[in-house]
């Protein structure tokens, strides 16, 4: 027999538990989160290659195969990548941390063990690296910490694109992904250093597998799957846990009451074990409780849970959100409104409409989840509402996925869709939707008056400092030295440009010779030219 037809026997591949053993005790011993040990990290990672390697096998799905459209991947990454650094997403008073953190990843390498919950706010650290690997690996800058956010842009359509083309056919899923990915606060999401869309992709992940779960129930693979991807959620978004409840509450009352192999569950359950072994140790040494800080205290009455749930309800097509990256409801103009109709009718006539009862069901749980997860807020978080998007973009267009099965007719309908999001981000920006601070306002005149000095009056503004060259707006966007700031409202330096906090001090711009420029991004910063020579360019 030649050597390329060898394979290894069920016996040998288990020999393969006993290396994954002792790296676990190596690691559990050895583990410390607040600690880079790269011995301990990579004790963890051989675990778990060694666990899915004695239960591999090597079994194909049974259903048709789909194509990935990585040209459109691809289309998609190099429309967002030329304006990945714009003012429009700097979102300074939340998501600076998470940029700033990616660099320092680049500059200084890991600061703790890479599967340490304590991260950026409520998010782990793990999270922190995954979206920064190309500022770690290629450049510590915010071009490639970008790079990383968009790249979690390209797997999300995959994975929407995925579940969806399953369900339905593949032009439909790759509308349903297409469309989800590029309505107007997707756009910023993807662009802006927030690390919310990871709930999009790993969280669909977990259905596509399901999927395959649900047609190859016997099959060891596809459970063995659905136990890597339900344990690698605990180290993505909290949001995307909802997905995993909903994939396991349809999956296992199906095992048991159609008597689907019981040690296949049994496998995925203990993979969901071996592959989140570092977050249940730090949890259960009561570590990692920033995860859960966003729930505490949460102040129920019957009063609040009316008003969140309507809310979240209304989420898709009648928001009223105006900030985190919001311009009202959720969904495009025309198209929200089919939203409704399908929604409530499909599940009825569901066999008429594949998976139709399937996602109206992962939808409410989604729903309620958000609703009873809101912790001390008073309102729905725009940012948490983001799960819901792709499957009310798949309630859209369900009704006529009999006429959505070519790209011929697909395309357009993502062009036309499109345009609404691309038109909300540059022409209906406005202070408070993504930006309002006055480092926001700052960099914002830096890229709009590319052309000339800004000069920042500061004369009373404690802030002086933290605009200094070399700080981390600067490290971040390169302000200086066409940035300075100055103490003398008269100084030469302020010959063409002149911005100010109206909050701290008193500037008469029209008094002074200016004429005041509307800014888009910041209700802290003003701002004038003297000459407007050339027109004032958003990009």
């Amino acid at each position: 027999m030649r050597a390329s037809q060898w394979r290894p026997s069920p016996f040998v591949r288990r020999l393969a538990l006993v290396p994954a053993a002792a790296a676990l005790v190596y690691f559990l011993l050895f583990f410390k989160q607040a600690e880079w040990r790269p011995t301990v990290d990579l004790a963890w990672a051989i675990a778990v290659v060694c666990w899915l390697s004695a239960w591999w096998r090597s079994e194909p799905s049974s259903a048709p195969h789909l194509p990935q459209p990585y040209w459109f991947y691809a289309l998609y990454a190099a429309a967002l990548l030329p304006f990945c650094t714009n003012w429009r997403w700097a979102m300074t008073a939340d998501s600076l941390g998470w940029a700033l953190g990616g660099i320092d990843l680049g500059i200084r390498g890991p600061g703790r063990s890479l599967l340490s919950l304590s991260g950026v706010g409520q998010f782990s650290y793990s999270q922190l690296v995954l979206h920064n690997l190309f500022a770690w690996f290629v450049a510590p800058t915010l071009f490639w910490h970008r790079v990383g956010q968009t790249a979690v842009g390209v797997l999300s359509v995959a994975a929407v694109y995925t579940v969806y083309g399953r369900l339905v056919n593949p032009a439909f899923g790759l509308l349903v992904g297409a469309c989800a990915l590029t309505t107007s606060i997707m756009i910023v999401h993807t662009l802006c250093s927030y690390p919310l869309l990871d709930a999009i992709a790993a969280g669909h992940a977990v259905i596509a597998i399901g999927l395959w779960v649900r047609r190859d129930p016997h099959l060891r693979t596809p459970w063995l799957m659905l136990g890597v991807a339900t344990g690698a959620l605990f180290y993505m978004t909290a949001n995307s846990w909802a997905m995993a409840i909903c994939v396991w509450g349809w999956l296992l009352p199906l095992a048991l009451r159609r008597r689907w192999p019981l040690s296949h569950v049994g496998l995925a359950l203990a993979t969901i074990v071996v592959i989140g072994s570092p977050v249940l140790l730090q949890i259960a040494v009561g570590q990692g409780a920033e995860l859960f800080s966003q729930v505490e205290k949460p102040q129920w009455s019957v009063a609040k849970v009316v008003h969140l749930s309507q809310e979240a309800i209304r989420f898709p097509f009648a928001s009223e959100f105006h900030s985190a990256g919001a311009f009202g409801p959720q969904l495009p103009p025309g198209f929200r409104w089919l939203f409704v109709p399908s929604i409530l009718i499909t599940p009825l006539l569901a066999r008429y409409f594949p998976g139709a009862r399937l996602i109206f069901g992962f939808y409410l749980v989604n729903l309620v989840l958000i609703v009873f997860t809101q912790g001390r807020y008073i309102d729905v978080s725009v940012k948490r509402g983001l799960v819901l998007i792709p499957m009310a973009t798949y309630f859209v267009f369900l009704p006529f996925h009999r006429y959505l099965r070519s790209l011929v007719v697909v395309l357009p309908v993502i062009a036309v869709w499109a345009s609404f999001g691309i038109y909300d981000v540059v022409a209906r920006m406005e202070p408070g939707r993504t930006g309002y601070t006055m480092a926001d306002g700052i960099i914002e005149a830096r890229q709009r008056f590319s052309d000339v000095p800004v000069c920042v009056y500061m004369e009373h503004d404690t802030r002086f400092p933290t605009f200094e060259p070399g700080n981390s707006y600067d490290q971040l966007y390169g302000l200086w030295p066409r940035l300075q700031i100055v103490k003398d409202i008269n100084d030469p330096l302020c010959s063409e440009v002149l911005c100010y906090s109206p909050q701290v001090e008193i500037v008469d711009l029209q008094a002074l010779g200016y004429v005041e420029v509307t800014m888009l991004n910041s209700t802290e910063l003003r701002c004038g030219r003297r000459a407007l020579s050339r027109i004032d360019r958003q990009f």
